[in-house]
């Protein structure tokens, strides 16, 4: 379930590239006070497996989410990167 989930920003993003699992949730009512998209999951990337939580108070629009999974998985990219090179 937590591999192939039917709605997950992390999922829409990085699962072709990498294996993923993940569980958003969401809620959306008339009351701003009741506005929240999430996701959070684990990503197993090439340059290594790391642990992310998006919390927002985007009303139910997870694809609004899927450019900041993009850029979180680049910075992890570049960390690990410059991880590499201090150590070389």
């Amino acid at each position: 379930w937590f591999e192939s989930p039917v709605l997950s920003p992390i999922h829409d993003v990085l699962g072709e590239t990498y294996t993923t699992q993940s569980k958003a949730g969401w809620i959306s009512g008339s009351n701003a006070y009741y506005r929240a998209a999430n996701d959070a999951g684990i990503v197993y990337a090439d340059s290594g497996t790391y642990v992310v939580a998006i919390l927002s108070n985007v009303p139910a629009d997870l694809t609004r989410i899927e450019p900041l999974v993009a850029a979180l998985d680049r910075a992890h990219d570049e960390m690990n990167q410059e991880n590499r090179q201090s150590f070389d």
